[in-house]
């Protein structure tokens, strides 16, 4: 495993771990100005608390982290002008500057992860014109923080909305019209019931997207075309073959025989029976919560 020594000049590892968002040790610490919009709240408190998070993370040796997406409170709201994400952003200036320092210093890993209201390939043009700008909102602020290429605005596709093709599609069209900056910031995610990395793959081919795959995602879905490896087709505890599958009506991949059903699913027969894993088959929770980046 190899790093570029310029995304990281005073602190190098071999592998890094870390956590999203909510930081429960040390008594529980702050990560963003969550006040309503009535008490003030500012990027430049944010500031203050991700300071103190970023001291946390040194004293605990965690080197990735996901920034809160309420780091720029109602920064993206259409009625309250005054709090517009470029003009907070403008405002901390030299706050952004001093934080995405201490940040790279440390070895830190940023990135962000805009909720699930934040849905690009939505057929409600709005919805996508507010998505777009979450999107452009995040991009700004991890520039105006100094990272790096690797700092990622990471997004799922959204929802199928009875037509796959038709919801990718919209997607790579979404993306297509947000600016240079946040195009060079987003990374698409599979999930654990819609889209999975053969989508995102197909998304990369068209648009160039960089993407994000998760294991225990992949591992969630043992129906996935990815998922080939016997021990991911056996169904977790209790599970019954098939349960989450969705992909019946898509046609047979190339890895597969047209015998063996459409692809993603996990052909049932009349003389088979689903049967659970052994105790011991499946990682432990703990295991699930683990982060490795590379």
């Amino acid at each position: 495993m190899s790093h570029d020594c310029r995304l990281h000049p005073y602190r190098l590892h071999p592998y890094r771990l870390g956590f999203a968002v909510k930081i429960l040790g040390g008594g529980g610490l702050a990560t963003s100005d969550t006040r309503r919009w009535g008490s003030g709240p500012h990027l430049s408190r944010s500031l203050e608390l991700l300071d103190a998070a970023f001291d946390y993370l040194e004293r605990i040796d965690a080197r990735v982290y996901r920034i809160a997406s309420s780091t720029i409170p109602y920064g993206t709201h259409p009625d309250l002008p005054e709090l517009d994400y470029r003009r907070q952003i403008g405002e901390c200036e030299e706050g952004l500057a001093a934080l995405g320092e201490k940040a790279t210093r440390l070895g830190l890993r940023l990135s962000t992860h805009p909720g699930q209201y934040t849905v690009l390939n939505a057929e409600d043009a709005e919805l996508v014109r507010k998505s777009s700008l979450d999107l452009e909102q995040d991009a700004l602020l991890l520039d105006a923080l100094g990272q790096g290429a690797e700092a990622a605005v990471v997004v799922h596709v959204g929802g199928v909305y009875g037509d796959r093709a038709a919801a990718l599609d919209r997607w790579a069209r979404a993306y297509e019209a947000l600016s240079e900056r946040a195009r060079g910031r987003i990374a698409v995610e599979h999930d654990e019931t819609s889209f999975d990395v053969t989508d995102v793959l197909a998304l990369h081919g068209r648009t160039g997207v960089r993407v994000v795959t998760t294991t225990t995602t992949i591992a969630a879905i043992p129906e996935s075309s990815m998922c080939q490896r016997p021990w991911r087709r056996r169904p977790r505890p209790g599970a019954t073959c098939g349960r989450r599958c969705t992909c019946r009506a898509r046609a047979p991949s190339s890895v597969q025989s047209a015998a063996e059903g459409p692809r993603g699913c996990c052909r049932r027969s009349s003389t088979s029976t689903p049967t659970s894993s052994p105790r011991g088959t499946w990682p432990s929770s703990s295991a699930w919560r683990r982060v490795r980046s590379t």
